[in-house]
C-alpha cells in the first residue's frame, strides 16, 4: 500500500484510511477487529473514528484492536459532532476529546478534526474557541 504525507502534519499515512463507523453496530467487535488487523498487516496504517460512532463503542473497539500495535497506527478522530438531542449535545471540543481519552484509545490521537461548527455560537466565535482548544490539545501533547 502506498504511503503519503498527511498535509504538513509530519505523519505518513496509507493512501487508504479505514473508517470505523459501523464497528459495534452492524459489525460486531470480533468482526471489526478481524477487519483492522489485516488492514494493518497489508500496509494500512490510517484509521478514522469519532465520538458519535455507536455512542463511542466504535472507539472502544478500535482501542482494543490496536492496543498492541498502537505505534504502527495513525489514529484520526473527530469532535464537535452532536452526541444527543440535548441542547449541549455538541460538546465543547476539549470536553469531547477528554471523553474519548477515557475510552480505550491507547494513546493520544494523531489527528483531531472539527468537522462542523457549533450550532450554539456564531461561526466566528466557534472557530476562535475551537482553534484555541485545538492549539491547547496539541501544545499539551494530547494530540499530535
Amino acid at each position: 500500500m502506498k504511503i503519503r504525507m498527511l498535509g504538513r502534519s509530519g505523519l505518513a499515512v496509507s493512501e487508504l484510511c479505514l473508517g470505523t463507523m459501523i464497528f459495534g453496530n452492524t459489525t460486531n467487535e470480533e468482526d471489526s477487529i478481524r477487519m483492522i488487523l489485516p488492514f494493518v498487516d497489508q500496509g494500512g496504517n490510517f484509521l478514522d473514528t469519532t465520538n458519535v460512532y455507536v455512542s463511542g463503542r466504535s472507539e472502544e473497539i478500535v482501542g482494543t484492536a490496536i492496543r498492541d500495535i498502537r505505534s504502527e497506527v495513525v489514529l484520526a478522530t473527530k469532535v464537535r459532532m452532536k452526541t444527543s438531542d440535548h441542547p449541549n449535545g455538541a460538546r465543547h471540543l476539549s470536553q469531547a476529546h477528554h471523553a474519548e481519552r477515557r475510552r480505550e484509545l491507547a494513546a493520544a490521537a494523531d489527528g483531531l478534526y472539527r468537522p462542523v461548527p457549533s450550532p450554539c455560537l456564531r461561526p466566528s466565535d466557534a472557530d476562535r474557541r475551537d482553534l484555541r482548544a485545538l492549539d491547547d490539545l496539541v501544545t499539551s501533547g494530547k494530540v499530535r
